[in-house]
C-alpha cells in the first residue's frame, strides 16, 4: 500500500511541476500579477490533496469501490476504469503483465531435467527442445 501511495506522489509530482510551470509562464505573459500567480498555484495543490495518513484520494476512493466478479476478464475491467481513475490505472499495468505462478516454468525444467541427464550428457541444446516438446504433445498425435 505505502509503495502505491509512493508511487502516485511521484507520477503526481511530475506531472504537476510541469503544469505548474505552465501556468505560471502563461500567467505572468497575461498579467504580471504575483496574486494571479499565488491563486494558480493553491488551485493546482488544494485538487489533488491527500487524505489525512498519507493515501491519495483517487487510490482510497478505488479500494472502497467494490470486488469484481473473478469470471470477468481484469483486462477489460481496467480498460473500463482508466478514465476514472488514471493514476492507479497506470500502476496497475506497470505489474499486470507479471505471471502470478511458476508452474509452468518448474514444469519445463523438471521435463528438462529428465531429458539432460549424465547419461546424456553430449546431447546439444537444439536436440533437447526438440526432445522436450516432442514430448509435449498429447498421445492421440503418436498412434
Amino acid at each position: 500500500m505505502s509503495k502505491i501511495c509512493q508511487l502516485m506522489k511521484e507520477n503526481q509530482r511530475g506531472s504537476q511541476s510541469t503544469a505548474v510551470v505552465d501556468n505560471i509562464s502563461n500567467t505572468i505573459e497575461k498579467t504580471k500579477d504575483l496574486w494571479n500567480v499565488h491563486d494558480e498555484l493553491i488551485a493546482s495543490s488544494s485538487t489533488n490533496c491527500d487524505e489525512p495518513g498519507g493515501v491519495p484520494v483517487e487510490l482510497r476512493q478505488f479500494l472502497n469501490v467494490n470486488v469484481v466478479n473473478r469470471s470477468e476478464d481484469p483486462l477489460k475491467v481496467w480498460y473500463k476504469l482508466k478514465d476514472i481513475y488514471p493514476k492507479v490505472y497506470e500502476i496497475a499495468m506497470k505489474y499486470f503483465v507479471i505471471v502470478g505462478t511458476s508452474v509452468p516454468s518448474e514444469r519445463l525444467f523438471s521435463a528438462a531435467g529428465d531429458i539432460i541427464s549424465a547419461k546424456r550428457s553430449r546431447i546439444t541444446g537444439k536436440r533437447a527442445s526438440e526432445i522436450i516438446f516432442l514430448g509435449s504433445l498429447p498421445k492421440k498425435y503418436w498412434t
